[in-house]
C-alpha cells in the first residue's frame, strides 16, 4: 500500500491543508515537527479516520471531537486519502456526523458519511457510499483491522518501549489483540465452566437418588424396613416392583365399587335439579315483586331529575357565549399587564439614550489629542525608507570591499596558470583518439538496458498477479471450508430443533393426560372415556423458550449459510479472473524475454526466470559500467582541453582587464563610504534602527484605531437606543387602543347573558351566577340522563318479570329441596370415599413407577458423567494451565510462538543497530508467578557472553531494542494477517525524555533503518532532531487555533 496524498478540511487545527507524501518518496527519513499541540499527531488521526472511521487513539478521540473549534455552521469537516494498491488507485473521503443550517432557519443533523472511489489508470472501476460496504472493502484490501493498522504504521508516544518492559500478562493482552488468540482463553473458560457444571450435576444426581428413595410410600412395614437396609438403587427397584403388583390388583377392585356408586348419584342429581328449578321460580317471583314496589316509590325523585336535565340542556346552549365573556375578561387583564411593561421599558430607554449621549460628548473632547498623535505617526512613517536605504548602502560597501580583495588575488593566480597549460594540452589530444569506438559500445548497452527495464516492469505485474492468484485461491479454500462448516451447523441446528419440538409436544400431551376427568373429552383423540391415560415422563428443564431459541438458532444458521453461498460464488469468479489475468501476462512476458535471445520457455518457473534476468542484468551492468567509465574519462579530457585552450588564449586579456577592474572597484568603494556617511546623518537620533521606529509607529496606530472604534460604538448605540424608544412608544399606543376595544366587547357579552338568564329564571336574583354554576355541572348531564333512562328500563323489566314467573309456577306447591339435597350429599360422600381410595391407590402406583424409572436413569447418568468429568478435567489442565505447578496455558504457549517469531525478525535489525552486540532471547525459565512467566524477554550481550534482562539496558540501548521489536512486531502482524505491505512508519514523540547521548544513539538507529522499503516519519518537537533531519513536514501554529503545513526539502 503506497500513500499518495492526505487532505484535511476543518479537521483538528487544519482548515484546508494537504499532506503530499510524494515529496518524501526518495528519502529514507523525514520529520514531522512543530510545537506541542500544533496538530502533528492529528495527521495520523486523519489517515486512520479516513480508512476505518476511527482515530489513532480510539478511546481518546473520535471524528466528531476532532471537528475544528473554529469551524462555523455550514463548514464541512472531512478528510480525504489517496493511495494505491495492486495496480489500482483509491480515493476515500469520510466526514463525521455534524450539524448543518437549514435553508429556512434551524439546524439539521447529518449522520457520518463515506465515499470510496476506485480507478485503474484512467478507467473508473466503481464508487461506494455505504459504510458497511466500504468497511468490508478496506478490510478485504488491507487484511488489517484498525488496531493492527495503528500498530504497524504508528508507534505512539512511548508505547513501543512500554511493550518491551511489560510483564507477561500485559504482553499477553497486547499480543492477544493483534493475533486474535482470545478464542483460546474463551475456550479455557468454557471448559472450566463445563467442568464445574458437570461436577454440580453429578452431586445433584446423587442427592436426587437419595431424595427419590425417601419419597417411596411403602404399603407393608416389612418392605419399608427391608428397603432401608438396601444400598443398591437397583435392589430397591426390585422390591418396589413386588409392591406395584399388589397395588395393581387393589386398584381394579376399588374402580368397580366407585363406578356402581356413581350411577346412583346421577339418578338422585336429576331429581334434585327439578326441585331446585321450581323453588328458584318461587324466589324470583318474590324478588321481582319487591323490586317493582321499590321503583314505584322513586317516582317523585325521578321528576326532579327530569327538571335538572332540562336546566342543564338550556345552559349547554349558552356555553359558547359564556366562554367568550370569560375569555375576554382574561384578555383584558393580560393587556393591562402588557401596557404597564411597555411604560417601564420606555422609561429605561430614555435613560439609556442619555447615558450614550454623555459618552459620545466625552470622546469628542479627546479627539484633538488623538489627531495630533496620528499626525506624528504619519511624519515618522515617511522616514522608514531612509533606514532601509542606509542599510542597503552599508551592505553594498562591505560587498565592494570583498570585490577589491578578490581582484588582487585573481591577478596573481592568472600569472601562475600560463606555464601549466602548454604541457597538459598535448597529452589530452592523444587520449581523445579512442572516442568513436567507445560511443558505439555505450549506445548498444543503453538499448539492452531499455529492454531489461521493460521486462522488469512486466515481471512485477506478473508477480503481483501471481500473489493475487494465490490470495484468491486461499480465500476460495477458506470460504469453501466455512461453507462446509456452516452447512453442518444448519443440519445440526435442524436436528436439534426437530428433537426439541417433538419432545415439547410429547411433554404437553403428557401434562394434558394427567388432567383428564371422567366424562370430559380427550384433547388428543376426543374420547370421553380414559381407560389407559398416557404415562409419559416429562423432559426435565425443557420449556417453550428453549424450543423457540433452537428455532431462532436454525433461522440464524440458514441466514449465514445463504450469505456464505453468495460469497463463495463471488470468490469463484474472482479466482477464475485472477487465473486468466496471470496466464495472459505470463505468456506475454515469456515472449518478450525470448525476443532478447534468453533461454526460457512457458514451463520456466518464476524463480528460474528471475535468476535468468538477474544474470543478464549483471552482465549488462558490467558492460555499461566499463563503457560509462571510459566515456567519462574521454569527456573529462575534452572538457579539460577546451578549458585550457580558451584559458591560454584569454590569459593576457584577462590580466589587463583584471587590473582595470581592480582600479574601478577601489574608486567605487570610496564613493559608497561617502554616501553611507551622508545617509546616516539624515536619520532620527531618537531611534536606533528601523525596528525601533516601526514599533513606535505601531503603538501610535493602535491608539488611533482604538479611539475610532470606541467613538463609532458609542454613536451606534445612541442611535439604536433612540430608534428603540420610538418603537416602544408606538407599541404602547397600539396596546392601549386594543384594551379599550376589548373592554367594550366584554361589557356587551355580560349584558346579553344577564338578560337571557333573567328571562329563563325570573324568580332568581342571581340568574347569571346560577348559569355559571350549571355550566360547571355540564359534565353531569349525561349521567343524569342515563339515571332517568335506567329508571324507566328497570320499571318495565320488573313488571315483565312478575308476569313471567307467575306463569312458570302454574299453581304448583313449593318443593322440599333440603331433603333431596341431603340424600344426594350422602350418596356423593360415599362415591367420593370410594373414588378417593381408588385415586390414592393409582397415585401410589404411578409414584412407584416414576421413582423406579428415575432411579435406573440417574444411576446410569452418574456413571456416564463421572467418566466424562475425568476426561474434561484433564483437558482443562492442558488448555488453561495449572497455577499450582506454574504450567503455561495453551494461549500463552501459542503467543510464545508468535513472540519467538517476532524476536527472530527483530534480531536482524538489533544486531545491525548494535554492531552485533545484542540479540533478543526468550526467557524460558518459569517465574515466581504466571504474571512473569512465558513472555519475558532477555538480551544476549556478546561483549560479556551472558544473557540478562532487558530492564538492565541503558536509555539509548532500550530505545534501539524497543524500536527493533516494534518494527518486527508490525512486520509479523502483516505476515500473519495476510495484510498488504504498508510503505510508511510513523514514530510519535518519545524523544524528549532522552538525554543527549541516548538521543544521538536513537538518531543513528533511525537513520540506519532500511528506508528504501518503508518511509520513516518521526513526529517530534525536539530541537536537535529538527537540526539534523533535512527533510521535514513542519506544522506551524497560526495563533488563532489554526495550524498550516510547510515543507523543508534538503536543507536544515
Amino acid at each position: 500500500m503506497k500513500l499518495s496524498k492526505l487532505e484535511m478540511n476543518f479537521f483538528g487545527p487544519y482548515e484546508h491543508e494537504t499532506v503530499d507524501f510524494a515529496k518524501f518518496e526518495e528519502v529514507p527519513l523525514f520529520l514531522i515537527s512543530g510545537q506541542t499541540g500544533s496538530g502533528k499527531t492529528t495527521i495520523f488521526d486523519a489517515m486512520c479516520y479516513a480508512l476505518f472511521g476511527e482515530t489513532s487513539r480510539k478511546n481518546e478521540r473520535t471524528g466528531e471531537t476532532l471537528r475544528s473549534k473554529f469551524a462555523q455552521l455550514g463548514d464541512e469537516t472531512a478528510v480525504t486519502l489517496w493511495f494505491s494498491q495492486g495496480g489500482k488507485d483509491y480515493r476515500i473521503w469520510r466526514a463525521p456526523a455534524q450539524d448543518f443550517p437549514k435553508a429556512h432557519g434551524g439546524l439539521t443533523s447529518r449522520p457520518a458519511k463515506v465515499k470510496l472511489q476506485v480507478k485503474q489508470g484512467d478507467k473508473e472501476l466503481g464508487e461506494y457510499q455505504k459504510s458497511k460496504v466500504v468497511g468490508t472493502m478496506i478490510q478485504d484490501l488491507l487484511h488489517l483491522t484498525a488496531e493492527q493498522f495503528r500498530q504497524i504504521v504508528l508507534l505512539p508516544q512511548g508505547d513501543f518501549q512500554t511493550f518491551l518492559m511489560a510483564d507477561s500478562n500485559d504482553k499477553e493482552a497486547v499480543l492477544r489483540s493483534l493475533f486474535g488468540t482470545q478464542f483460546y482463553e474463551d475456550w479455557a473458560q468454557d471448559l472450566k465452566s463445563r467442568s464445574q457444571q458437570m461436577s454440580k450435576q453429578v452431586n445433584s444426581d446423587h442427592d436426587k437418588i437419595t431424595g427419590l428413595t425417601e419419597h417411596i410410600q411403602w404399603v407393608n412395614s416389612d418392605d419399608e424396613v427391608q428397603a432401608a437396609q438396601l444400598k443398591n438403587p437397583l435392589d430397591v427397584s426390585k422390591l418396589l416392583a413386588q409392591q406395584d403388583d399388589r397395588l395393581t390388583q387393589k386398584a381394579a377392585q376399588e374402580q368397580q365399587q366407585y363406578q356402581q356408586q356413581q350411577e346412583a348419584v346421577d339418578q338422585q342429581r336429576t331429581t334434585l335439579q327439578q326441585a331446585q328449578q321450581l323453588a328458584d321460580n318461587y324466589q324470583k317471583q318474590h324478588t321481582a315483586q319487591q323490586q317493582l314496589t321499590a321503583l314505584n316509590a322513586q317516582a317523585p325523585a325521578m321528576q326532579s331529575v327530569a327538571a335538572q336535565i332540562d336546566a342543564l340542556q338550556w345552559a349547554q346552549v349558552q356555553a359558547d357565549t359564556y366562554k367568550q365573556w370569560q375569555t375576554g375578561k382574561r384578555h383584558i387583564k393580560t393587556q393591562q399587564e402588557a401596557v404597564a411593561a411597555l411604560q417601564q421599558q420606555a422609561a429605561q430607554l430614555v435613560k439609556d439614550a442619555a447615558d450614550h449621549q454623555e459618552r459620545v460628548a466625552a470622546l469628542g473632547k479627546q479627539q484633538p489629542e488623538f489627531e495630533a498623535h496620528h499626525t506624528r505617526m504619519t511624519q515618522l512613517q515617511a522616514k522608514l525608507p531612509l533606514y532601509a536605504t542606509a542599510a542597503q548602502t552599508q551592505q553594498a560597501a562591505a560587498a565592494q570591499q570583498k570585490v577589491v580583495a578578490d581582484g588582487q588575488q585573481q591577478v596573481a593566480q592568472l600569472q601562475a596558470q600560463s606555464q601549466q597549460f602548454a604541457n597538459q594540452m598535448a597529452a589530452l589530444q592523444q587520449q581523445l583518439t579512442e572516442r568513436d569506438e567507445n560511443q558505439a559500445q555505450l549506445h548498444q548497452a543503453d538499448q539492452q538496458n531499455l529492454q531489461l527495464n521493460n521486462i522488469r516492469r512486466q515481471y512485477q505485474q506478473v508477480q503481483q498477479l501471481h500473489r493475487a492468484l494465490e490470495t484468491a485461491q486461499t480465500d476460495l479454500q477458506d470460504k469453501q471450508t466455512r461453507l462446509a462448516q456452516e452447512t453442518q451447523t444448519v443440519a445440526d441446528a435442524q436436528t436439534n430443533y426437530q428433537q426439541l419440538d417433538s419432545q415439547w409436544a410429547a411433554a404437553q400431551i403428557a401434562q394434558l393426560s394427567q388432567k383428564l376427568l371422567p366424562g370430559q373429552p380427550c384433547p388428543v383423540c376426543g374420547s370421553t372415556e380414559h381407560p389407559h391415560p398416557a404415562s409419559t415422563v416429562a423432559i426435565a428443564d425443557l420449556d417453550e423458550a428453549t424450543v423457540k431459541e433452537a428455532q431462532h438458532a436454525l433461522t440464524d444458521a440458514q441466514s449465514r449459510l445463504n450469505s456464505l453461498q453468495g460469497q463463495y460464488s463471488e470468490q469463484q469468479k474472482h479466482f477464475q479472473q485472477a487465473q486468466t489475468d496471470f496466464n495472459t501476462q505470463w505468456a506475454q512476458l515469456i515472449q518478450q524475454v525470448q525476443e532478447c535471445s534468453l533461454d526460457v520457455t512457458q514451463e520456466t518457473s518464476l524463480q528460474d526466470l528471475i535468476s535468468v534476468l538477474q544474470q543478464w542484468s549483471a552482465d549488462l551492468t558490467a558492460k555499461k559500467a566499463a563503457a560509462d567509465q571510459k566515456q567519462q574519462e574521454l569527456a573529462a579530457a575534452q572538457t579539460q582541453l577546451d578549458q585550457q585552450t580558451q584559458a591560454a588564449d584569454q590569459l593576457n586579456e584577462q590580466l589587463q582587464s583584471q587590473t582595470g577592474q581592480l582600479t574601478a572597484a577601489t574608486l567605487t568603494l570610496t564613493q559608497l563610504q561617502a554616501k553611507l556617511q551622508t545617509q546616516q546623518e539624515q536619520l532620527d537620533p531618537a531611534f536606533a534602527d528601523q525596528q525601533a521606529l516601526q514599533q513606535h509607529i505601531t503603538a501610535l496606530r493602535q491608539e488611533w484605531d482604538q479611539f475610532q472604534t470606541d467613538l463609532k460604538t458609542q454613536t451606534d448605540q445612541l442611535q439604536t437606543a433612540q430608534t428603540d424608544q420610538a418603537a416602544v412608544q408606538q407599541s404602547l399606543q397600539d396596546q392601549q387602543g386594543q384594551l379599550v376595544q376589548q373592554q367594550e366587547t366584554v361589557q356587551a357579552l355580560e349584558t346579553e347573558l344577564t338578560q337571557r338568564s333573567q328571562t329563563k329564571w325570573p324568580d332568581k336574583t342571581d340568574a347569571l351566577d346560577y348559569l355559571g354554576k350549571l355550566l360547571d355541572q355540564l359534565d353531569q348531564l349525561a349521567a343524569q340522563q342515563q339515571i332517568y333512562q335506567d329508571y324507566q328500563h328497570q320499571l318495565q323489566q320488573a313488571q315483565d318479570e312478575v308476569r313471567h314467573f307467575t306463569d312458570a309456577i302454574a299453581g304448583q306447591a313449593q318443593p322440599d329441596v333440603a331433603a333431596a339435597q341431603a340424600q344426594l350429599d350422602e350418596m356423593q360422600a360415599t362415591a367420593e370415599t370410594r373414588r378417593q381410595h381408588w385415586e390414592d391407590t393409582k397415585a401410589a402406583l404411578q409414584n412407584d413407577k416414576r421413582i423406579q424409572t428415575e432411579l435406573q436413569k440417574r444411576a446410569q447418568q452418574i456413571r456416564d458423567q463421572q467418566d466424562q468429568l475425568t476426561s474434561l478435567n484433564a483437558l482443562v489442565g492442558v488448555v488453561a494451565g495449572d497455577r499450582s505447578s506454574r504450567t503455561l496455558s495453551l494461549e500463552r504457549y501459542v503467543l510464545q510462538t508468535y513472540l519467538q517469531e517476532i524476536l527472530q525478525q527483530a534480531n536482524g535489525r538489533l544486531a545491525s543497530l548494535t554492531d552485533g552486540r545484542y540479540q533478543f532471547r526468550l526467557h524460558h525459565e518459569v517465574g515466581s508467578s504466571i504474571k512473569n512467566s512465558g513472555l519475558e524477554i532477555d538480551v544476549y550481550d556478546d561483549n560479556f557472553g551472558d544473557t540478562r534482562s532487558v530492564h538492565t539496558l541503558s536509555g539509548g540501548e532500550s530505545f534501539i531494542a524497543a524500536l527493533s521489536l516494534a518494527l518486527a512486531l508490525g512486520e509479523v502482524v502483516q505476515q500473519e494477517s495476510g495484510g498488504v505491505t504498508i510503505d510508511m512508519l510513523l514514530v510519535d514523540e518519545g524523544f524528549g525524555a532522552l538525554d543527549e547521548e541516548a538521543l544521538n544513539t536513537a538518531m543513528e538507529a533511525l537513520q540506519s533503518i532500511e528506508g528504501k522499503h518503508r518511509l520513516i516519519g518521526l513526529i517530534s518537537h525536539v530541537k536537535e532532531m529538527e537540526e539534523q533531519i533535512p527533510y521535514q513536514l513542519q506544522v506551524v501554529k497560526n495563533g488563532d487555533g489554526k495550524s498550516h503545513l510547510t515543507y523543508l526539502l534538503g536543507e536544515v
